[in-house]
Order: C-alpha cells, then structure tokens, then sequence
C-alpha cells in the first residue's frame, strides 16, 4: 500500500514538472538539475520529503481549502533545525486572511533561522512588510514540507528542489497576491481561483528565483568550498572574539557571563569525563586533566619539569 508521502508526491510531481516546461522564462538551473518527471521523484526520495498531516485529503478534494485548515496545522513557534516549506497565515479584524508560501534553506540553522527573521521583522517578503504595515499581523507560521538539512556537497541540487516544491504549492493553494496574472504557471491551479477565501501575500513565481550554489561544481567542489568558508569563519569568530574581551563593554561581559553560566554544568561533566577516561593525560605524572588548557598548565609546572628532567638523567 502506497504511503501518505508517495500518493502526495504522485499529485504535486508532474504538475511540477509542466510548471518546469511552461512556455514562460524561469531559471535555467531548474531544467537542469530537474531533468526529467523520475528525475524529480528520484530527488524527492533522496532528499526524505515529508508532508504536514492532511494535506493529501485537501489535494483531492474539489474544492480549495479555507485558511482554517492552515491554522488547524501546528504552530512552529521553535521548529527543529530542518528545510522546509512553510506558509505565513496573517490576519486582520474584518479583514480577509492573507496567506504566504515561502522556503528556508539556511545551511546551518534551517527553518529555524527563518522563523527567527519573522519574529524580528528583518528580510520580510515584500507583500507581508506591506501587510504588518497596514495592520495585519502574523497569526501562525506552519511547515508544510520538510526535509534533512542535507551536506554541503548536495546543498544546490536540494535547495533547488525545495523551492520547486515551494514553487507548485504555493500555485496549489494560489498564495500569488494578483489573481488576473498567471506569473507563469500556465494555469495550474486545479482549482478555479475566485473560490479561494483568503488573499495571497507572494510577489513572484519561485522558479524564476536565483539562488545561492553551483549546480555545475562537482560534490567534491562543493565540499572543498564548504570547508573553506567554515576556516574562514572559525578564524573570523575567534579574531571577533578577541577583540571584543580586549574593549569589552558591560553588554559583552554579561552576555558572556550569561553563557558561562549555562554552559558551566556541560563543561564540568566533560571535565570530569575526561579526567575520568585520561583524555589529557601525563603519563611521567601520572596526571589527568580536565581538559587540553589543564594539562599544558601541568607540563610547565615546576614538579612536571623536575620529574622529566630526573627521568632523563
């Protein structure tokens, strides 16, 4: 017997795939990493796509849902570290409720960072900033589809497959603002548009995105290039670091004591790991340190010294 995702991945697979061969312009790189309909499924299963509860049951039925079986979804106020689908419901009293489907594909954090830049209004789309300008406000963020944060080396392929998901659900549900404008989906919304009962808050079609990544770079490429940012950026962290103990100021010394307080239980119970296991050990001394800092400490110490040079005579 099929599952869920399967049957779900059956509807949304080919209108997907006549969204990638609409006459309309898009992205290039879509066609090319999304070559063909078992190309996309492949992916699909690559990737570990999953679907939020209930979305096959609206998918066949004859008519479009209401915005409250969106606000029946749970709401994803700190959502795991994973890619994501999401939809944006706003509300205003009197109002019609407006709907938004966007995609988070933060390598390191995920939808969480995303989420996280709607609490702080910071990188709003276009038509939700007009929105909260106008009185509206954020009612509740749901995820639609998931999937792993994938490794570096497969993070272009992917991400451009989450935002061709993100691409034909948000042509499924009709989250574009203009109803008299196709934006190039050449006309694949099942149903007719008039019977939806909220209004979009989407700008464009996400085919027609740039994005972040190579898709012509080989996975070895990529990685390399992975490891290179993360140098860079340890070695950007510490610099930052150092010069913030040098001039600290009062916001720094109490965000850092604050940390130092939470991390202090995790810190001593792998110092005493450590010790326990002889991690930093001295064999001359018989010595096991809490911890690298503890055992450099120990060899530089008059009786390490005195012992060592006993032994060597």
């Amino acid at each position: 017997m099929p599952s869920a995702t399967s049957e779900i991945l059956a509807v949304l697979c080919p209108l997907l795939w006549s969204a990638l061969n609409a006459v309309s312009w898009i992205n290039p790189r879509f066609r090319l990493v999304l070559s063909s309909l078992d190309r996309v499924s492949e992916l699909c299963d690559l990737v570990g796509v999953q679907f939020c509860r209930g979305l096959l049951a609206v998918l066949r039925a004859p008519s479009p849902p209401s915005i409250q079986w969106f606000l029946s979804l749970p709401s994803e106020r700190r959502p795991d570290m994973v890619w994501a689908v999401y939809a944006i419901i706003l509300r205003k009293r009197n109002r019609r409720h407006k709907l938004y489907i966007g995609s988070a594909t933060n390598f390191l954090r995920g939808v969480r960072a995303r989420f996280e830049e709607y609490d702080n209004e910071r990188a709003l789309p276009y038509y939700i900033k007009k929105a909260l300008q106008d009185g509206y406000t954020i009612e509740r963020k749901v995820l639609l589809a998931t999937c792993p944060i994938p490794v570096a080396a497969k993070v272009p392929a992917y991400r451009i497959l989450v935002l061709a998901l993100e691409a034909i659900l948000a042509c499924y549900f009709w989250s574009m603002f203009h109803r008299d404008h196709d934006y190039g989906f050449n006309n694949l919304c099942p149903w007719n548009i008039n019977l939806f009962t909220y209004d979009g808050a989407c700008s464009h079609n996400p085919l027609k995105e740039g994005f972040k990544g190579e898709v012509d770079l080989t996975e070895e490429q990529l990685q390399q290039i992975a490891d290179d940012i993360k140098v860079k950026n340890l070695a950007y962290g510490r610099a930052y670091h150092k010069q913030q103990r040098v001039d600290a100021t009062p916001e720094f010394k109490a965000a850092q004591a604050k940390a130092n307080k939470k991390q202090r239980p995790k810190t001593q119970q792998k110092r005493r790991e450590a010790v326990a296991n002889k991690t930093w050990y001295c064999p001359i001394c018989d010595f096991a340190g809490g911890d690298k800092d503890k055992l450099r400490q120990h060899k530089e110490s008059k009786l390490h010294i005195r012992r060592v040079q006993d032994q060597e005579n």
